[in-house]
């Protein structure tokens, strides 16, 4: 199966939407890998837990040490460390930067927010990829992406 690396632009605030985006991929119960900076990861976390109690999404900081059976029943991982058992096939990316580890995974989603920083470093994202051979698709979160 070939990586499909969607780009999600235009978002104004990318901590809710990854919230957001996030609730519905367990819900759908897929594996996700979360990267980023590691400020946007803390707070990420932060709101996984605090948000409403009825919502919470069940995750783990990668490298937390969880055991083959924490890490089996754990659907959502913060963090730039892969995870092994079962590995996630989602990888959603906060942060500025391309993935270093793109292997395994089906899809990558892209969020890139409206600041003109972020949209820039998302465009010199998209070069990246498209320089590795990949062909990204693009969505724009305002009009329902």
């Amino acid at each position: 199966m070939a990586l499909v690396v969607e780009f999600r632009t235009g978002i104004e605030d990318k901590l809710p939407y990854a919230l957001s985006w996030l609730r519905k991929a367990a819900a759908a119960g897929a594996r996700t890998q979360v990267i980023g900076q590691p400020s946007d990861l803390q707070a990420l976390d932060r709101a996984l837990w605090t948000e409403l109690a009825e919502d919470f999404v069940p995750h783990a900081r990668t490298g937390a040490g969880l055991g083959p059976s924490g890490q089996l029943h754990t659907l959502i991982w913060l963090g730039s460390d892969p995870v092994t058992a079962p590995a996630p096939t989602l990888l959603l990316n906060i942060g500025a930067s391309v993935p270093s580890i793109l292997e395994g995974f089906e899809r990558v989603i892209e969020l890139v927010s409206a600041d003109p920083e972020d949209a820039e470093a998302g465009r010199s994202r998209w070069m990246t990829y498209k320089q590795r051979g990949l062909a990204p698709v693009h969505r724009d979160a305002r009009i329902g992406g």
